[in-house]
């Protein structure tokens, strides 16, 4: 009886064939898809312990923060809003730049311009519970101020919805610079230093229709989409010092929609579309300075 062949695992993600200077600069990232019966989605499903809006299920002492909310002229602190939380075990596969622990949870907590019932400035915690035992389900507690504006609560608590992901190769963005010094002359190859920049901004769009030839990677779609990921390159960034070579790209997450299509947010003014972008430089990450991140939002 002939043997059946062998077949090898499809890699996690497939080498470029393109090694111009700007393939040469790819970063891997993962990929983000919120999973519905009606939206296609890419990737694998992800745990119950990662998924979009809802209530949190996190450690039992987890305590909810807190932000300025002015309602009728005045400050009140009012619990933030929860966004998202990811079992960083269900995306460690993923993690090819080894940047995240492979276990624990990350839970952002949002308020300000990225929500629609105040034009205060973005406010953003993460969360980081390294040990994800004895997890159970919290709930917001809203003070009297709140709780009697029916619209606000509405706006609180978002539908929540499962995600997948996948890998996928991520770029800087064309017209995008990091910084603007020598601090990180001998970065590593992948770091994109002012002199890396340099040397490919001319041809930044020669280099990008050789990618999209040779691997399928058309940069110039990346641009303004809604790429929902952690890690690598962000894809919407406006201002050339708004990620570092030392960040870690903890989230980028753009309109998410229902199973209807219909999105997640119950109004943004007259806003079409938003990127939300949380960074964390590396060090502050490892030693666990989860206060430092630096969130932005980012509409049209």
């Amino acid at each position: 009886m002939p043997t059946k062949k062998s077949t090898k695992p499809k890699p996690i993600l497939k080498a470029l064939r393109c090694c111009n200077r700007l393939a040469k600069l790819a970063r891997p990232c993962v990929i983000l898809d919120t999973v519905t019966q009606n939206l296609p989605f890419a990737g694998e499903p992800l745990s119950e312990r990662s998924f979009v809006g809802g209530n949190p299920v996190l450690p039992f002492d987890f305590k909810w923060p807190t932000a300025k909310l002015k309602l009728s002229d005045q400050l009140f602190d009012v619990p933030m809003v929860f966004y998202l939380q990811i079992d960083l075990a269900d995306v460690a596969k993923y993690d090819l730049e080894r940047l995240l622990p492979d276990h624990g949870i990350l839970a952002f907590f949002v308020l300000g311009t990225c929500m629609e019932f105040t034009d205060g400035p973005c406010q953003c915690v993460v969360r980081y519970f390294e040990h994800t035992t004895d997890l159970i389900e919290h709930k917001r507690n809203d003070p009297a101020e709140v709780t009697a504006n029916a619209r606000l609560v509405k706006s609180l608590i978002l539908p929540q919805l499962p995600l997948a992901a996948h890998a996928e190769w991520s770029f800087p963005i064309d017209g995008v610079v990091p910084y603007d010094d020598d601090y990180f002359e001998d970065a590593p190859d992948h770091v994109l230093t002012q002199e890396r920049w340099d040397a490919i901004e001319y041809d930044y769009e020669e280099l990008n229709y050789a990618i999209a030839e040779r691997d399928g990677y058309d940069i110039f779609d990346h641009d303004y989409q809604q790429r929902n990921q952690m890690l690598g390159y962000a894809s919407n960034l406006t201002q050339p010092d708004q990620q570092y070579p030392d960040d870690i790209l903890l989230l980028e997450i753009g309109t998410l929609k229902d199973e209807q299509g219909n999105k997640l947010y119950p109004s943004w003014y007259t806003v079409n579309n938003y990127v939300f972008t949380v960074f964390i430089d590396c060090d502050d990450f490892a030693a666990g300075k989860m206060d430092q991140c630096r969130a932005q939002v980012q509409v049209w």
